[in-house]
């Protein structure tokens, strides 16, 4: 992942507790933009706030890169994830959504489909899903 990215602004962080990885992120700069895409950490840890650490460690990266704006990343409006990236000051920026397949495409559309998905067991949906995915999306 490193070395695809073009830009070569891709970084790593890693959150450890006596060597043991207990959360980590990944943030990728373009030019003076920076942003958190993916962030894990492990829930038992959680009360040691390792979450604060990487995203505080980011911050500090992105600002010695010259970084002009900082983004924390997608989440659902009023989710525990976005109430968390609040505490943190930031400003909330709609997304719009464009979609190039032609409608009646997308699973979503054909109700009794979506349901029928969230019933089938999780092991099923991991053999299935991607041969599906193909073939709906």
């Amino acid at each position: 992942m490193l070395k695809a990215y073009p830009e070569k602004n891709a970084r790593f962080f890693v959150a450890r507790i006596q060597e043991k990885a207990v959360g980590a992120s990944l943030l990728l700069g373009y030019k003076s933009y920076w942003e958190n895409i993916y962030f894990a950490t492990m829930q038992k840890f959680n009360p040691l706030y390792p979450s604060y650490l990487l995203n505080w460690n980011m911050i500090k990266y992105a600002m010695e890169q010259q970084a002009e704006i900082y983004s924390f990343g997608r989440s659902s409006f009023s989710s525990g994830t976005h109430q968390y990236k609040k505490q943190w000051g930031c400003q909330d920026l709609p997304l719009y959504w464009s979609h190039s397949h032609p409608p009646g495409k997308n699973i979503r559309s054909f109700g009794f489909l979506a349901e029928l998905w969230r019933q089938l067991p999780y092991g099923l949906c991991k053999r299935i899903g991607p041969g599906l995915a193909e073939r709906v999306y």
